[in-house]
């Protein structure tokens, strides 16, 4: 899809010249779609208005289209449709001629109130008259909403501003994109394909709905009649006229507009059923009676024992003696009774029943036998068909919520082009408003920069920024899932977007750096997106870091999880992808530094970060192939996995814990071998990875519990005070080794992450010590606590920077519709209060800009009680973390105590009394 089509209209004298036979007399209306002009015909002398379409839309394929649509259209003669007078091209600038309508728009008469339900319904049956004419005519509108619906003097509507989108609309995704939020069917949002007559009749059930209750339809709608209290009547009409699925809409406009009139004479007043009576006999003849003649009959007959006798017919006489013989046999009399008529009540054809002998009692339950014997059919049937429903029911539920998915993704899209769009129009604004500036100074007597007069002043050159400085100015706003705007030198690739930054690092500095900033090393999937990078590396750029690398023993494959489609490159020299300038992808070691690529997803996500990868990993931990991150390694039967992250240890030691796995352990000389070579040769100089030892006392141990067998110490290690309690591995031209260290962040920039069973067979083995194992479980206990703490805050993190999102976009949406000096006056307050919206997704209690118009601050009130919901659900998800976490504790300091390991009791109750009494201490305890 491109971006919407920039259009700067002519000016009424500049068309005249181009329209000779008209006389254009001034712009009514402009927008990016066209302009409208108010104009005389010359040889009618009758007013008329001009619509102007841009040129850029003027290619064959829609050239044709737009001819084919305005014959048909100037065919149409409907009171409720804008006549269509003529059309053209103006310096290859299509344009239609229609009827000129003095009246204002339905939107401006009844933006923002409830109107009287029966003139809503009479506006409504005139733009489904209108429609319905149209569509007979194969023309479909794209767009229908109360903007493009023009009440005359007499308040008649009449619709204009039809579509004419082309044909290849549906098969071309670069091509204008029809329809506006909010009154666009949801399938229109997911394809363009889908345009049709029921997605014009989804946009008349909005506008009813929102003419009756003064408010646009929320998901899932209210019932009109329980906001506005208009007739409960309508309410089915509306919820017909917007069903998702579009077959089970109104398939035609003359339905609608049908239905509404059948209501208008009896619009709020009470239903009244009709009873329809009648007597044959003296008894009240009903259809049910009507079907059930022959069974009446023969019941009469069972009960009148002095029923008159057959005709003389040997046949008769026989089954008269056969029921005179048996006093429980009851002979039916033959009668004419009449044929039901399904078409009509009151018609009925006279047919002969063959009489019956019917046996029963004569104080006989035969119709309460029936019945229930009828019942007793029907059961089995009945609880079949729900089942079927439930079914039906359930697929239904998922199809819509596949079809939600699509119409975010949609919605979406549409407001990142709207704010393409707008960004340019700021900076059209802008220059256009220096111009005048400078001219304005120059006819007040200004001089130029050399002070010679007859030249504006020169303006002083400003200071271009570097597309590194942009990047960390865009640094908050990108991590915060924004795709609105990039560096420069950024590459558009329709679903992601890549940049080449050029300041070495290591693989796992530029994973970060990346990171940091809402993105993930590039992962260049096809021979294409080689090309498109390897085209860009010129001069001394000879190699970048890509996001692929070995994983462990399972191949290669990408930080997104994504499966690699190359020849594995050899290990020999490293684990980390590589990617040079003639497009060869090769391994090369972590402690290597390059320049390197970024890529972000168009949709906000980040696929590639270290939680989504570990995200992946632990469910596929049990498999025969676990999904290993890239540059995972392997020795033995441990995996290890190299993070660059300045966290703090616990922080470091709980992100191992999301991926099932802990910091680094040495169990033995060799693994204690294989940690310092492997981090020697990923780290640079001066560099330093946590491991998973701890202090307790004077006493160093493992957070796993295994047994602390030995030490490989860095010279003059450890040298710390009381403080230094962690474990980490630090690089050093004077020699590598292990060192003591606060564990607070901000001394070790990574971490290493550890996956095997060392620790259960120390368990096994009981060679763990039980303080070891009291402090392990205690560990995991605090492992699992951040673990879930971090889960909640991240969701909330999203639930406020989602708010934000949609606070934008009904912002943009209404500003879209307003009018020209509307947009003018608020254009700058807008702006600036999507500025001032901070990366953790708090909008403050009052709004941090003035000026702003009542609607937009209305929305600000709304989006500010959406955000004071999410905060006290995240309050009482906290809290029930906290009862959790305290239970465990409990049961564990219990345990403890009963196994007589007072110390470790102690320090579960220095761990309870830090989760404090509330969900803010608990939280601030996880802080």
């Amino acid at each position: 899809m491109s971006a919407p089509v920039e259009f700067d209209p002519p000016k009424p004298e500049e068309l005249n010249k181009l329209l000779s036979g008209y006389d254009v007399t001034d712009l009514i209306a402009t927008g990016g779609m066209g302009a409208v002009y108010r104009a005389n015909q010359v040889s009618l002398d009758r007013p008329v208005a001009i619509k102007l379409l841009p040129s850029e839309l003027n290619d064959p394929s829609f050239r044709e289209q737009f001819q084919a649509e305005a014959r048909a259209m100037a065919k149409l003669n409907h009171p409720n449709l804008i006549g269509i007078y003529d059309f053209g091209q103006a310096d290859d600038m299509p344009y239609i001629v229609m009827e000129l309508v003095n009246g204002k728009s339905l939107y401006y008469s009844s933006y923002g109130k409830a109107i009287d339900q029966t003139t809503a319904c009479e506006l409504i049956i005139g733009i489904c008259r209108g429609l319905a004419h149209a569509h007979a005519a194969n023309i479909i509108h794209r767009d229908i909403k109360p903007a493009n619906i023009l009440l005359d003097s007499n308040a008649n509507p009449k619709i204009g501003d039809f579509g004419l989108a082309s044909a290849s609309d549906a098969d071309n995704e670069g091509g204008p994109v029809f329809g506006t939020p909010g009154y666009a069917a949801p399938e229109v949002l997911a394809s363009a394909k889908n345009i049709g007559i029921p997605s014009d009749l989804y946009a008349v059930g909005v506008i009813l709905y929102q003419l009756l209750t003064g408010k646009m339809p929320e998901e899932p709608a209210s019932p009109p009649s329980t906001i506005s209290r208009c007739d409960p009547r309508l309410d089915p009409i509306f919820r017909r006229a917007t069903r998702r699925n579009p077959s089970m809409r109104y398939q035609s406009a003359a339905d609608i507009a049908d239905e509404l009139e059948k209501l208008l004479p009896t619009l709020g007043k009470p239903a009244r059923a009709a009873i329809r009576t009648g007597n044959t006999g003296g008894a009240s003849k009903s259809a049910p009676m009507k079907r059930n003649t022959g069974e009446a009959a023969a019941a009469k007959a069972a009960s009148d024992k002095a029923s008159s006798p057959a005709p003389e017919d040997p046949r008769r006489r026989k089954l008269s003696t056969a029921a005179s013989s048996d006093k429980n046999t009851v002979v039916s009399k033959p009668k004419l009774t009449r044929a039901p008529d399904r078409s009509s009540d009151s018609e009925a054809t006279d047919i002969p029943v063959t009489p019956q002998v019917i046996a029963m009692e004569p104080s006989s339950n035969w119709p309460i036998i029936r019945n229930m014997m009828i019942i007793a059919v029907l059961i089995p049937a009945i609880i079949f068909a729900w089942g079927k429903y439930q079914d039906k029911q359930a697929r239904l539920k998922k199809e819509r919520d596949a079809q939600e998915l699509k119409d975010k993704a949609a919605s979406d899209l549409r407001a990142a082009l709207y704010e393409k769009e707008h960004r340019a129009e700021e900076e059209r604004l802008r220059i256009a408003q220096e111009a005048e500036d400078r001219a304005k100074a120059f006819v007040n007597g200004g001089t130029t920069s050399t002070g010679n007069p007859g030249m504006p002043p020169t303006p002083p050159e400003p200071v271009k920024k570097t597309p590194l400085e942009q990047l960390a100015e865009l640094k908050a706003r990108l991590a915060g899932g924004s795709r609105n705007t990039y560096p420069e030198g950024a590459i558009d690739r329709s679903t992601h977007t890549i940049f080449i930054v050029e300041t070495p690092m290591t693989w796992t500095a530029a994973s970060q750096f990346a990171e940091e900033h809402g993105a993930h090393l590039a992962t260049p999937g096809t021979s294409a997106d080689l090309d498109v990078i390897t085209k860009r590396m010129t001069g001394d750029l000879k190699r970048v870091w890509i996001g692929g690398g070995a994983s462990a023993r399972n191949g290669w494959s990408w930080v997104t999880g994504d499966e690699w489609a190359y020849r594995d490159p050899a290990t020999t020299l490293g684990s980390c992808a590589s990617l040079g300038h003639t497009g060869v992808i090769k391994a090369r070691p972590n402690g290597e530094k390059n320049p390197f690529v970024i890529q972000w997803s168009a949709d906000g996500s980040n696929p590639g970060s270290i939680s989504s990868q570990l995200e992946r990993l632990a469910p596929t931990l049990d498999s025969p192939s676990p999904d290993w991150p890239p540059t995972a390694v392997a020795q033995d039967n441990r995996i290890f996995l190299l993070v660059q992250k300045p966290v703090s240890w616990d922080e470091a030691d709980f992100i191992a814990g999301t991926g099932k796995g802990h910091l680094a352990v040495a169990s033995d000389p060799l693994e204690t071998l294989f940690i310092k070579d492997h981090l020697t040769a990923s780290l640079a100089n001066d560099e330093s990875a946590w491991l998973g030892g701890r202090r307790s006392g004077d006493t160093w141990i493992w957070s796993t519990g295994e047994p602390w067998k030995q030490a490989d110490w860095q010279a003059n290690s450890p040298d710390g005070g009381p403080g230094d309690s962690a474990l980490r591995f630090v690089k050093s031209a004077a020699g590598s080794g292990w060192d003591d260290a606060s564990p607070d962040a901000g001394n070790t920039a990574s971490f290493l992450i550890e996956w095997s069973t060392d620790s259960q067979q120390a368990a096994a083995n009981g060679s763990a010590t039980p303080a070891a194992q009291g402090d392990g479980e205690l560990a995991k206990l605090r492992t699992t606590g951040r673990k879930f703490v971090s889960k909640r805050k991240e969701e909330q993190l999203e639930k406020l920077r989602e708010n934000q999102k949609n606070l934008m976009w009904d912002l943009n949406t209404w500003f879209r519709v307003q009018s020209k000096s509307a947009k003018e006056q608020y254009e700058v307050p807008i702006n600036a209060l999507e500025e001032s919206f901070s990366a953790d997704g708090i909008l403050p209690e009052g709004l941090p800009v003035p000026n702003l118009p009542p609607a937009a601050s209305d929305y600000y009130a709304k989006a500010r009680e959406r955000q004071a919901r999410f905060q006290s659900d995240f309050e009482i998800s906290m809290e029930n973390l906290r009862q959790g976490y305290l239970s465990k504790l409990l049961e564990l300091r219990d345990k403890l105590e009963a196994s007589g390991q007072k110390t470790q009791a102690e320090q579960v109750d220095e761990e309870i009394r830090g989760v404090g009494q509330n969900a803010a201490s608990f939280l601030a305890h996880f802080q």
